[in-house]
């Protein structure tokens, strides 16, 4: 059983230049959050069940004028995982309780093949369930430059996926494909309707993210190795355009090696070119 409790605070100044009073107005946003998680995980019937309660209080105070300055989330979440032989299975549910945006229900099923020492196959469905941040809400609007949008709605999403994993010795690679729908993603843009170049937070009726995910695992010559490479096709399905500003290839690796007392090493990331629309 573990208790968690944590506090972070944001606290943001923003000074730009007003042409009509030639002045240099402030703009306030700061966010307070605290947060308790209560965790319990039990060994029960070859298996391991997580049982966890969590609350998180959020505050703002800005500038700008907004509806709500405060939420707060209630949480309960539960989930079983095991093994029976060859087959495994991991089941998680999750209720959420949000002041601001009503009670979410979300979860995923995961089922697991172990048909050889060396390889597994693997398949699942899942939900999820996003609120606007305080930042995409409330952020100070300058209709020169943009700022939050206070009629955001949270995003809703769905998500296939299968795989398999290959494991032989100190190696390990994974072969992950996935197909996600996201409806009202939130998406920055411009919205022509206040100024040229004012930017905000807007919802997208139904985004569709198809791809696959190749992950390795391993040491060689005393090197710990770590690399992912993710391709995607990251849709706008209402508009038919690739999704602003998201990198169809994604690529990250890692080597580290422990000498003694002293762990070194070297990574690098890499993403391929973004798509901006031109109507923007």
């Amino acid at each position: 059983s573990t208790l968690r409790f944590s506090r972070s605070q944001d606290d943001q100044r923003d000074y730009r230049f007003d042409p009509a009073t030639l002045l240099e107005p402030q703009g306030k946003f700061s966010t307070d959050q605290q947060q308790w998680t209560w965790q319990n995980d039990v060994n029960i019937g070859g298996g391991k069940l997580l049982l966890a309660a969590e609350e998180v209080e959020q505050k703002i105070d800005s500038s700008s004028v907004y509806v709500s300055k405060e939420r707060t989330i209630r949480s309960l979440l539960n989930g079983y995982s095991a093994w029976y032989g060859a087959h495994g299975i991991q089941a998680n549910l999750r209720r959420d309780s949000n002041t601001q945006f009503g009670d979410r229900t979300t979860g995923g099923l995961t089922y697991g093949y172990q048909w050889s020492p060396a390889w597994r196959a693997q398949g699942g469905i899942k939900t999820g369930f996003k609120a606007p941040t305080f930042n995409d809400l409330y952020f100070p609007r300058d209709p020169l430059f943009g700022g939050g949008n206070p009629n955001l709605k949270p995003e809703k999403s769905s998500s296939i996926e299968a795989g398999l994993n290959y494991v032989e010795g100190d190696h390990r690679l994974g072969l992950l494909f996935y197909r996600n729908t996201i409806t009202d993603l939130i998406e920055w843009r411009p919205d022509l309707t206040v100024g040229p170049f004012f930017w905000t937070p807007q919802n997208i009726s139904k985004a569709l993210l198809r791809g696959v995910t190749l992950t390795y695992d391993g040491i060689l010559a005393g090197w710990t190795m770590h690399g992912s490479l993710d391709l995607q096709n990251p849709v706008d399905v209402q508009r038919q355009v690739l999704l602003n500003n998201r990198a169809r290839a994604h690529l990250d690796f890692q080597v580290d090696h422990q000498a003694g007392a002293w762990k070194y090493g070297a990574g690098i990331s890499a993403s391929g070119a973004r798509y901006e629309d031109d109507s923007f």
